[in-house]
């Protein structure tokens, strides 16, 4: 019986770390196809909520929106040069792959401490290869490709 439960506990355990994250591998091809980037995306499946505060009270009040539930993500960008980058990515729709709905989520990049670019992500879930539109909001860039 103690082993019975011991595996039954264990089962859960692994099942639920199992579905922890949302992953997608992605490859991106500009300039022609001789510039490649590979995409790691992952997000955590615990929901949050993104809440804009007031400045002078630093507190939530009745001016303040709010918009639930996102989650936190990580976008690792590698590059045919070898250089590899790390972002933290806000995600506001956390689909899956077959999902039926659109991935959509930004990440960041400080410049030189002083210029800030925003990239927005979508990926196609319900469509063979899950295609993603990465949009570069400063230079005005849209790049595509697939992800797994």
């Amino acid at each position: 019986m103690k082993k019975l439960l011991a595996i039954i506990v264990l089962g859960l355990l692994f099942s639920g770390n199992a579905n922890a994250e949302n992953i997608f591998k992605c490859k991106i091809e500009t300039a022609g196809g001789l510039n490649k980037l590979e995409y790691i995306i992952k997000v955590d499946d615990e929901e949050r909520t993104l809440a804009d505060l007031n400045v002078e009270t630093g507190k939530f009040d009745g001016t303040s929106n709010m918009i639930n539930p996102i989650y936190k993500g990580e976008l690792i960008k590698f590059s045919n040069s070898g250089n590899s980058e790390v972002f933290n990515m806000i995600v506001f729709k956390n689909a899956t792959k077959g999902s039926g709905d659109f991935f959509t989520a930004i990440y960041y990049k400080d410049i030189n401490g002083y210029r800030t670019e925003i990239f927005t992500i979508r990926i196609n879930t319900w469509v063979k290869n899950n295609p993603i539109t990465v949009y570069n909001h400063f230079d005005n860039l849209i790049t595509e490709g697939t992800c797994e």
